[in-house]
C-alpha cells in the first residue's frame, strides 16, 4: 500500500549526486523529475541554477505540490537560487508529499512575445532539498 511506502529517498528524473566547483552537492534535471518529502516538513528550501550552455542565460522552472502549481521562478545560469515552498498542514495517514520540477521547452518571458523554443528543455542543476521541520 501506499501510504506505507517509505519515500523518504525516492526521485525520478534525477542524475545521481554530483559537487560543484564551489563543494555544493547538486543533481541534474530535465524537463519534469519529482522527488518526496516528509509531511511533518513545514517548508522545502530547494536551490537550483541553469545549466550555462547555448544562448539562454535564464529559462523558468515550474514546482507543483501534489501536481497542483506552488511557483514558477526564473532560474539563471549564474547563480544559486533558493525556492522556498511552503508545504501543506500533515494530514492524518499522509507520510509524504510529491514534489515536482517542470521545465518547459518553451520560454516566454511574459514582458514580450520572444518565444525560446528548445527541441530539448535545457539542463538544471537541483541542490539537496532543506526541509523546516515542525515546531517543537
Amino acid at each position: 500500500m501506499l501510504a506505507e511506502t517509505d519515500l523518504e529517498h525516492a526521485a525520478i528524473g534525477f542524475s545521481g549526486w554530483q559537487t560543484d566547483s564551489e563543494g555544493v552537492r547538486f543533481r541534474w534535471m530535465a524537463g519534469h523529475a519529482q522527488f518526496y518529502v516528509s509531511s511533518d516538513a513545514r517548508a522545502v528550501k530547494l536551490p537550483l541554477r541553469l545549466e550555462a550552455a547555448g544562448n539562454a542565460d535564464s529559462w523558468p522552472v515550474e514546482i507543483y505540490l501534489e501536481g497542483r502549481l506552488g511557483t514558477r521562478i526564473l532560474v539563471e545560469s549564474r547563480a544559486w537560487h533558493e525556492v522556498r515552498l511552503m508545504m501543506p498542514q500533515p494530514q492524518r495517514g499522509r507520510r509524504f508529499w510529491r514534489v515536482e520540477l517542470r521545465v518547459p521547452a518553451v520560454h516566454t518571458d511574459g514582458q514580450t512575445t520572444e518565444r525560446r523554443p528548445r527541441a530539448v528543455p535545457p539542463r538544471i542543476q537541483v541542490g539537496r532539498p532543506q526541509l523546516t521541520p515542525p515546531p517543537s
